[in-house]
């Protein structure tokens, strides 16, 4: 569990806000999302991963190429920077509301080398954290980062009450490899 660290206090109360009276508007259901991955980027992706849709809303991958962003992923990146002594590059940016009600718990991981949550708002004591298959659960506050090697089977934990929470999923790269997802995947040239 060395490679987990949780770095709290991310952002002042009013920039926390700000991320979540800015994220609002770009949230699409389980079931758009999944449509949209499977047609556009991974036929694999399948129409039911979202287990259930209902639950869960979730944004395109692509934030950190959203304007209203930046800022935000310059602060995280470099408090990444600050706890693992390592530059990375941000090859994806997402953001989900889940209500707890997830029935299933289906672990995954991530194609990268580093993914983070972020937690933007959580009700304590109940889903606060991400759930691992062979570490249990990593308990995080609101307004913490949690990062990790993205191989590690992951999910959000279940909730006997349906609260609803708000995280934010980054996916990062060394840079060289960062930069060469950005220029090739996304046609950002670098």
């Amino acid at each position: 569990m060395e490679d987990i660290h949780l770095i709290e206090n991310i952002f002042s109360q009013e920039e926390r806000k700000r991320i979540l009276e800015d994220s609002q508007s770009l949230f699409i259901d389980g079931k758009e999302y999944s449509l949209y991955i499977t047609a556009n980027e991974n036929p694999n992706y399948g129409i039911g991963y979202q287990e259930g849709f209902a639950w869960s809303k979730i944004t395109h991958s692509t934030l950190m190429f959203h304007p209203k962003f930046e800022w935000a992923h310059k602060i995280i990146l470099s408090k990444i920077k600050e706890k693992i002594g390592k530059d990375y590059v941000c090859v994806r940016s997402s953001m989900n509301i889940t209500d707890g009600n997830n029935k299933i718990l289906q672990y995954h991981n991530h194609q990268a080398e580093l993914s983070c949550v972020y937690y933007v708002k959580m009700f304590p004591f109940f889903s606060n954290g991400t759930l691992f298959k062979d570490y249990g659960l990593i308990k995080a506050k609101e307004n913490s980062l949690l990062c990790f090697p993205s191989y590690l089977q992951h999910t959000t934990p279940s909730s006997p009450l349906r609260f609803k929470r708000q995280s934010w999923v980054l996916d990062y790269e060394n840079s060289i490899k960062g930069l060469s997802i950005l220029e090739n995947h996304y046609g950002v040239p670098v």
